[in-house]
């Protein structure tokens, strides 16, 4: 199976905010190697493959012994992990050893994802949200099948949700046009379910980009938008994780929480 296995490197590291250890911070990256969408603001299909080593489940299991030593929490993601065939048996590793983990998805397998939280085998689940509608979610994932780039990506939403041992954090792209009606648009969607985290990335430049007519959201109007978004929705208060820049995915402390 080729992964990418990084130490202590992929953000948001929220296995345990209220934590006052600082372990929680630290969460060991498995990047598989395959991908179902062709995002226009991803860089995955610009990775050059030689950066994706091949493990056998030997290898995989030696490899979790050494970074469990320094820190028990173990991101699963991509590319897109639910397409890793392996990714059920390697999940049951990491937690044979102590591990706790974070699976990042597109939500699009959302059977995968359903069996992998009917066995509590997960503390958090990141999904990505591609667009705001059906439409705009076939256009900036590059996946023309709406059952797979929206209607599983609610429904594996949603069955997130009912898990009240999982945190569910939900991600969009602010990119070009979005506004303040955007925002608002999101926070709609994800208020149909409870306990959910909104997570905003604004567009990181050449790191989640692929084509020159891509443009970040100005930071100062975005933050604003944040605040004023809050004074209409108090009950989103602590459920709001802003990302910036490229230095949150390595830097817990530049990733801001509203």
């Amino acid at each position: 199976m080729k992964y990418r296995i990084e130490e202590n490197y992929f953000a948001p590291k929220l296995m345990n905010i209220n934590s006052k250890s600082d372990d929680y911070k630290k969460t060991h990256c498995i990047s598989y190697n395959k991908c179902n969408f062709n995002c226009k603001f991803c860089e995955f299909h610009l990775r050059n493959p030689i950066i994706y080593k091949n493990y056998s489940d030997e290898e995989f299991e030696n490899k979790v012994e050494d970074l469990i030593k320094k820190g028990k929490n173990f991101k699963f993601t991509g590319g897109e992990s639910t397409l890793n065939p392996k990714l059920y048996e390697h999940i049951k590793i990491v937690k044979k050893k102590g591990g706790n983990i974070f699976l990042d998805t597109n939500g699009s397998m959302t059977n995968i994802v359903k069996k992998i939280l009917d066995e509590d085998l997960i503390s958090v689940l990141g999904i990505s949200i591609k667009g705001l509608d059906e439409k705009s979610a076939i256009f900036w994932s590059g996946c023309d099948n709406s059952r797979l780039c929206w209607d599983n990506v609610l429904k594996t939403i949603e069955y997130a949700s009912s898990k009240p041992n999982v945190t569910t954090i939900v991600t969009t792209v602010f990119k070009n046009e979005d506004n303040y009606d955007s925002l608002k648009k999101f926070a709609k969607i994800i208020s149909r379910y409870q306990g959910v985290y909104l997570k905003i990335n604004n567009l990181m430049g050449q790191k989640h980009q692929s084509n020159e007519i891509l443009r970040r959201v100005n930071t100062t109007n975005l933050i604003g938008w944040i605040a004023e978004l809050l004074k209409e929705n108090p009950k989103l208060k602590n459920k709001i994780i802003y990302v910036d820049d490229f230095s949150c995915v390595g830097t817990y402390e530049n990733i801001k929480f509203y």
